[in-house]
């Protein structure tokens, strides 16, 4: 059967064997009419609500419900009206050692303590780091949201590595990295 598709920018329906269907990492998956919403969108952040010639900004205007299907990345010890997800058990994490840890994650660790780290010591905070509370919520949440109906029981490497590369990972990375400078007095 056939499907026409609302745009995930502007709203309007896209015809079959035409426009563009845009997949994230996580799984999210957008839906372009045109070069011009995946631009909008993607590139320049911008929000559909606050955009003149999208549906959804008449809808807002004129008061009635809009449903938005934007993904909003909250920290997870501030999630307010998120699903929460109930970790019966302790799970573990296997995480990457050595050069196997991901570039970008030495890259952040590096910015925030200084090139001069040998490699023992980012192995040393990047294992604080696989350890703390806050990395075991938010990679519980990906996990539950990425392998539905699937029991957590451990996260694998690869897996592991798989989170790294989301945003929502990097940012919890940041903020890690801030308080812990903040508790040596960097």
């Amino acid at each position: 059967m056939v499907v026409k598709r609302p745009c995930s920018f502007c709203g309007s329906d896209i015809e079959p064997g035409t426009g563009k269907m845009f997949v994230r990492r996580d799984g999210t998956i957008y839906y372009f009419c045109k070069l011009k919403c995946q631009k909008n969108l993607l590139e320049l952040g911008r929000m559909p609500r606050r955009v003149r010639w999208t549906d959804v900004y008449y809808r807002a205007k004129r008061g009635v419900a809009v449903e938005t299907k934007e993904e909003v990345v909250v920290p997870p010890h501030t999630a307010v009206g998120i699903e929460e997800v109930e970790v019966e058990e302790e799970f573990s994490i296997l995480a990457p050692k050595g050069k196997d840890i991901p570039q970008a994650t030495i890259d952040l660790i590096d910015r925030r303590f200084g090139p001069e780290l040998s490699l023992a010591s980012i192995e040393k905070n990047f294992k604080e780091f696989t350890a703390s509370e806050s990395l075991k919520h938010s990679i519980a949440l990906w996990y539950k949201k990425r392998y539905p109906g699937k029991k957590l029981t451990e996260i694998t490497s690869a897996e592991y590595v798989a989170f790294l590369d989301t945003a929502q990972s990097k940012k919890l990375l940041k903020d890690w990295l801030d308080e812990k400078a903040k508790k040596e007095g960097k």
